[in-house]
This record gives structure tokens, C-alpha cells and sequence, in this order.
């Protein structure tokens, strides 16, 4: 009986050293799945940029808002005061 032992066997045979050494230079094959960073890179700096001027535009409809609040509530303290005044008037004569 003859029992054939085989051990690893490489995946390719190279033909000669140079071949060897050739697929050895050459750069691995890029994955159809990798990321391309430099587009995520560039989508990540324009939505910063759009974050940037939205958060502009809203703090400085914030401060005419605040502006307008502290307008309306100077004028009504104006009209309480005219209104107590015009009391104390009335009660005077």
C-alpha cells in the first residue's frame, strides 16, 4: 500500500526569481468597497461650511428677535408708567 503524504503546497509556482520578485513589486489590487476619502473628506468641509452660515443666520435672527423683545418691553413699561401717572391724575382732583 502507498500513502502519498503532502505537505502545504503554495498557491503558484513561480517560474523563475524575477517573476517572484515582480509580483512581490507590484501593488495590491484596490477593493471595489473601499472608501474614497477624499471625497468624504471634501462632503464633511462643505457640510461644515453650510453648518458655519446656518449658525450665522440664526444668532443674528436671534439678536434682532432679542432687539425686538426688549423694544416691546420698554414700550409697555412706558404705557404702565403713563397709565399709573394718568391714575394718580384722576385721583388728584
Amino acid at each position: 500500500m502507498l500513502t502519498v503524504i503532502c505537505s502545504q503546497v503554495p498557491g503558484r509556482v513561480f517560474e523563475t526569481p524575477t517573476e517572484q520578485a515582480r509580483v512581490r513589486l507590484k501593488h495590491p489590487k484596490r477593493s471595489p468597497y473601499a472608501a474614497n476619502k477624499t471625497d468624504d473628506k471634501k462632503k464633511l468641509r462643505d457640510e461644515i461650511s453650510r453648518n458655519r452660515v446656518l449658525r450665522m443666520k440664526i444668532a443674528t435672527l436671534t439678536r434682532w428677535n432679542q432687539r425686538s423683545l426688549e423694544s416691546a418691553l420698554s414700550d409697555t413699561k412706558q404705557i404702565i408708567e403713563l397709565l399709573e401717572n394718568y391714575d394718580v391724575d384722576l385721583s388728584d382732583e
